[in-house]
């Protein structure tokens, strides 16, 4: 982040002086009253599916001294899809022979101190930004109250802890200084490495700020003196072997460019997402929850199309023009050029990944992308402006996430009291020995707590697609007596007929 004032005033004590003691208030007393406001409107329980049930399967074998496996599959078959950070850091919080129930609300306070700390330490963006006082509060309580925010947060998924910590590379940029002796920044560099490395264990995104990072410092000359080169290298390769060594995250199927019909169709997916990133579609989720305010319209609810026109025009006209600008106005220090590296490199591992994840992936660059966007709302008439629309939309924001975390709270007691009465269901029909599987979008650990034995699991329980396979041969090719599933599911499963139907949940056994 770079500063308006001189780089030596922004290292000074915040305290220094009124206006930064009122700055440091009103950033960060702002973020305390929304993580406690958050706090208020923490679910008791959720029905967890999809990633989670692979986060939480982690936290559960972790704590009872598996090693990073799914608890809740036969055979404790190891995890491959994520690598262990998200696991380790619930399972600091999973109380060993409890189920989920008792330890569901343990780790929601997890991902809320996660939660607290990419508030604060966008706090700390902000106020070393050049954005004013007013401005930067008005982005983060927008940040703050989104529907995106919240939503990670109490579905218990990774993107608010790898956010905090993208924090922290952003402050680490904006203490950068070439002008430091060498030991200094070699310390500087092994400080970076080691937080990168660290998020690396988190997510493997992770990666490309190792790379941005790393390209700055060739680039720079930094990396040219070989203790910085060290201090650089040691912290991120010893991550990647950790990852090698144990549970290497399998990411090579989804990058397939076969999948997509060639290169060609590859290419043209790729400049779409790169078209939605650098529009700044995404941050029109991110701030002003669009998406999800259209759902609640009556004029675009069969109108999807015609409603992502206005979010596309915001997205341009908000964002992606102020941004734009604020580059070209810029680097005028070695740490934007730095930042500039990082977020350039960031965007081109999205855009070249096979699937537009939009504002959750696009999320974490944005304490980085802080430094630009003040330059180009450099007119107080811009000002006014970006302040308008965030402002207006505050009220929605704050309503709608209030809204959703009640509906889904009170919509997941029905699911799990029906998914309850399939597993009792099961159990009274079944033999101890019989086999059950499940398909992804079912609360695989709150079906393994209901049922109270372990599941079949999927051909590759680490496969994306919802596609259930009751014969998978990485369990020996077992078949499986019961199968449980979403009543979406359009038709059952080859060789298998529906049985009963409890509310969201049916279950199937063979014909």
């Amino acid at each position: 982040m770079s500063n308006a004032r001189s780089p030596q005033h922004s290292l000074r004590p915040v305290l220094a002086n009124s206006a930064s003691r009122r700055r440091f208030a009103m950033l960060f007393g702002t973020a305390l009253a929304l993580w406690i406001a958050l706090f208020l409107v923490l679910p008791a329980d959720l029905p967890f599916e999809n990633d989670v049930n692979s986060y939480l399967g982690g936290a559960a074998a972790l704590s009872a001294g598996h090693g990073y496996r799914f608890e809740q599959y036969l055979n404790l078959p190891p995890i491959r899809t994520y690598p262990p950070g998200y696991s380790i850091w619930l399972s600091l919080f999973w109380k060993n022979g409890q189920p989920i129930s008792r330890n569901s609300y343990r780790l929601e306070i997890a991902n809320w101190l996660a939660a607290g700390a990419a508030l604060v330490g966008l706090a700390g963006c902000l106020f070393l930004s050049e954005l004013p006082s007013w401005l930067g509060w008005t982005l983060l309580i927008s940040f703050g109250t989104s529907v995106l925010f919240t939503q990670l947060t109490v579905w218990l998924l990774s993107d608010v802890l790898f956010t905090a910590g993208t924090c922290g590379v952003a402050f680490l940029v904006a203490t950068y200084d070439s002008e430091r002796s060498d030991r200094q920044l070699a310390v500087w560099w092994f400080c970076a490495s080691l937080l990168i490395g660290t998020l690396c264990l988190l997510r493997l995104a992770a990666l490309a700020l190792a790379a941005g990072l790393g390209a700055f410092g060739l680039w720079n000359g930094d990396l040219r003196r070989p203790l910085r080169l060290a201090c650089f290298v040691v912290p991120v390769s010893a991550a990647l072997w950790f990852l090698q060594a144990t549970t290497l995250p399998a990411y090579a199927a989804p990058l397939n460019v076969s999948r997509f019909g060639g290169l060609l169709f590859y290419a043209l997916r790729s400049t779409a997402i790169a078209i939605l990133y650098g529009t700044q579609r995404w941050m029109v989720t991110v701030f002003l929850s669009v998406p999800d305010r259209l759902r609640y319209s009556h004029a675009f609810q069969h109108a999807s199309a015609l409603a992502e026109t206005p979010a596309f025009i915001l997205g341009l006209a908000v964002f992606a023009v102020p941004i734009f600008l604020g580059i070209r106005r810029g680097p005028r220090q070695p740490k934007d050029r730095m930042a500039l590296f990082i977020i350039g490199f960031y965007i081109l591992e999205l855009v070249f990944w096979s699937r537009y994840d939009g504002a959750r992936l696009g999320m974490p660059i944005i304490p980085l992308v802080l430094t630009f966007l003040a330059r180009g709302l450099a007119s107080k008439a811009s000002r006014i402006a970006f302040f308008t629309v965030l402002a207006v939309n505050i009220p929605g924001n704050a309503w709608l996430s209030y809204k959703i975390i009640r509906n889904q709270e009170n919509e997941s007691v029905q699911r799990l009291a029906e998914l309850r009465q399939a597993a009792s269901w099961i159990n009274a029909s079944a033999g101890p020995t019989s086999r059950v599987a499940a398909g992804r979008d079912v609360p695989i650990t709150h079906l393994y707590e209901y049922l109270g034995r372990r599941m079949l699991a999927n051909a590759d329980p680490n496969d994306s697609s919802t596609s259930l396979d009751v014969n998978p041969a990485a369990q020996a090719n077992m078949r499986a007596e019961y199968i449980v599933a979403s009543a979406t599911v359009e038709s059952p499963s080859q060789g298998y007929q529906i049985k009963r139907r409890f509310g969201h949940w049916m279950v199937m056994a063979p014909n």
